[in-house]
């Protein structure tokens, strides 16, 4: 029953609190178990796989296997192309883009950075995103590009920083307005600051 199925799933979030490598080896056969009873483009299939990329990530953490983290990555590749699932991407996204940049910064390898900066692009574009968190992940773009001396850092400031004028611009009251503000207070706080130093930087 998918009722049934869905406590599973609860339940086996639980084990990304549990350093038990034997619990977890458990839980990433059972949501591949799940995946493969589950048919393609059935609304069920989100939920074992967006199970499964979490508990890898989780797994290399405990035990830094390689392959947990290629496989986590893979996984998070493989919900993108979920053509049914459109309103979960952003959180998708974040995820791999925090393993791609971890296998980023043990390899060095230049097509993970270089599929970072799509997936920032693509995010700054998703419909289905909250403001605050939206604009968290464009501050890290600009961050990241900026530090790598990437291209895309006049576009990822220009960006954040429209975004972040929105939010106060067209935000329906002023408690709104507050509220964005404090979620994310401290890219706020450093964006323009960061902005002004990268201009100047530019001549």
């Amino acid at each position: 029953m998918p009722e049934e199925r869905a406590k599973h799933i609860q339940a086996l979030k639980t084990v990304c609190h549990s350093p038990d490598v034997a619990e977890i080896a458990v839980a990433i056969e059972y949501c591949q178990l799940l995946l493969a009873e589950s048919p393609p483009r059935n609304n069920f299939t989100y939920f074992p796989a967006d199970t499964l990329g979490k508990v890898l990530l989780y797994a290399f953490k405990c035990t830094d296997n390689i392959e947990y983290l290629n496989k986590s990555i893979a996984a998070c590749r493989d919900m993108l192309g979920m053509a049914n699932k459109r309103w979960p991407h952003f959180h998708v996204i974040g995820r791999l883009c925090h393993a791609l940049s971890v296998h980023w910064n043990l390899f060095k390898d230049g097509k993970d950075f270089d599929e970072l900066i799509q997936l920032y692009s693509i995010s700054s574009k998703d419909p289905y995103t909250k403001v605050p968190d939206q604009l968290e992940l464009l501050y890290v773009w600009a961050e990241n590009a900026q530090h790598h001396g990437h291209h895309t850092t006049p576009t990822a400031y220009e960006t954040a920083l429209s975004l972040m004028e929105d939010t106060v611009l067209f935000a329906p009251t002023l408690e709104t307005q507050h509220l964005h503000l404090v979620s994310k207070c401290y890219v706020h706080k450093e964006l323009p600051q960061n902005v002004a130093s990268f201009e100047v930087s530019r001549g």
